[in-house]
């Protein structure tokens, strides 16, 4: 099912699955009967980020249109696909659609959820629906959890999941359902699964989203612990470019030279003088345990010392964790001459490369709306940067010996 795209009157497109464009808006419901065509509203055009960057204003709108087949949509599920389309992604990454119930949000989630390209989560207190904008930056948190993977596949007692519904009991009855990025699930009892950690990767979130999804991650008794990637982007720089009166004969630049004019890593991706993704401004994590939370700077513009000091902080965290959860698999895999550590490096260059990607998307769907339609407007609202908590000391415990710092792995001085 094609995923319904927001307008600003009640006649709706539905969005093209097909791949030649992130942002292709496809033709009206085909007429199985007479009809009468009127004025089109403004359609809304959304990029691969959920920003709204333009609308079209050239596809006739049926003011009849005729009933799809299959079971019809109910108008309170209706309602909620409407209110999601019509989200703009651009102040935040996360939205809610409030006053859902809990009968709306099951049958959503059994018969809907499949055709979104977002994340949908449901607060059963707020009554709320909470769309998460999906976002190839988002996925970069998959580069340093290779050795959690290995650890998986070693331990008779753990594995993993990733993007799993899990229900939170509500203490008010029902129940949440939230998703992680990534998760350690028992092995033992498949019947009554137990989440000892869950990871999670937010881009370009409030703070308090993050905090709030953790504390209620730990309302579980069998999570342990939740440690978030928060990824922030500076968002005081100037808007996207809005999609101009380009020549029909302008020549789309590849993707390998529109690489080759990148600059250093993590800094704004700008191409023809025009900004496609802004910079990296800050990337924490978050560690969070009952009665304890850390939050570690891991930007790699901090001092060198500084910085290996809160990776390694974060290493020892982890291999503690999972040397007291997955022991025997730990003592398998990790020791002295094969410590334990997270490759930092490809974390920050796949980040990069995603970011570049993003960036190249947007250009893309800039030069080929330009093209198509130089009545497109676009409308884009920096938002102030979220400050975060400040960077708590290490804690100087003996290091493991199943641990070397970077610069006992590589001999550096």
């Amino acid at each position: 099912m094609a995923m319904v795209v927001g307008f600003d009157s009640a006649p709706r497109y539905v969005r093209s699955t097909s791949q030649s464009s992130p942002n292709e808006i496809s033709r009206p419901l085909a007429k199985s009967h007479p009809t009468s065509a009127t004025p089109a509203p403004r359609a809304r055009i959304i990029d691969s980020d959920g920003a709204v960057i333009g609308t079209n204003v050239e596809k006739p709108v049926i003011d009849n249109p005729p009933k799809q087949s299959g079971f019809p949509i109910k108008p309170r599920i209706s309602k909620v696909l409407q209110e999601i389309g019509d989200l703009d992604f651009s102040t935040s990454r996360s939205q809610t659609i409030e006053d859902v119930d809990a009968a709306t949000w099951d049958e959503l989630q059994a018969n809907h959820r499949e055709s979104m390209s977002h994340r949908l989560e449901y607060s059963v207190d707020l009554k709320a629906v909470i769309v998460t904008c999906a976002s190839g930056v988002h996925e970069s948190f998959k580069a340093i959890c290779e050795p959690f993977l290995r650890v998986a596949a070693a331990s008779p007692f753990l594995d993993f999941e990733t993007n799993r519904d899990i229900d939170i009991p509500s203490p008010t009855g029902g129940h949440s359902t939230r998703v992680p990025d990534f998760a350690f699930v028992n092995k033992v009892d498949s019947t009554d699964p137990a989440y000892p950690f869950i990871l999670e990767c937010s881009w370009s979130q409030p703070f308090r989203e993050v905090e709030a999804k953790a504390h209620l991650w730990l309302t579980l008794a069998h999570v342990k612990a939740v440690v978030c990637i928060d990824i922030q982007e500076r968002r005081t720089q100037e808007p996207y470019p809005s999609p101009s009166n380009l020549d029909k004969e302008y020549k789309l630049a590849n993707p390998a030279e529109f690489r080759r004019r990148r600059g250093t890593r993590l800094t704004p991706v700008e191409f023809q003088g025009r900004l496609w993704a802004r910079e990296i401004e800050a990337i924490k994590v978050h560690i969070f345990q009952r009665g304890n939370i850390q939050a570690i700077d891991i930007m790699p513009t901090l001092p060198s010392v500084e910085l290996e000091e809160n990776q390694e902080r974060i290493e020892l965290f982890l291999g503690e964790f999972l040397s007291k959860y997955a022991s025997e698999a730990f003592a398998q895999l990790f020791s002295a001459d094969n410590p334990f550590y997270l490759n930092w490096d490809t974390f920050y260059d796949d980040l990069d490369a995603r970011l570049v990607a993003d960036g190249y998307k947007r250009y893309k769907a800039w030069a080929d709306m330009g093209r198509e339609d130089p009545a497109i407007v676009r409308s884009l609202a920096p938002e102030a940067p979220i400050q975060l908590a400040a960077k708590r000391e290490r804690d100087e415990e003996t290091t493991p010996s199943w641990y070397k710092t970077k610069k006992q792995r590589t001999g550096a001085e």
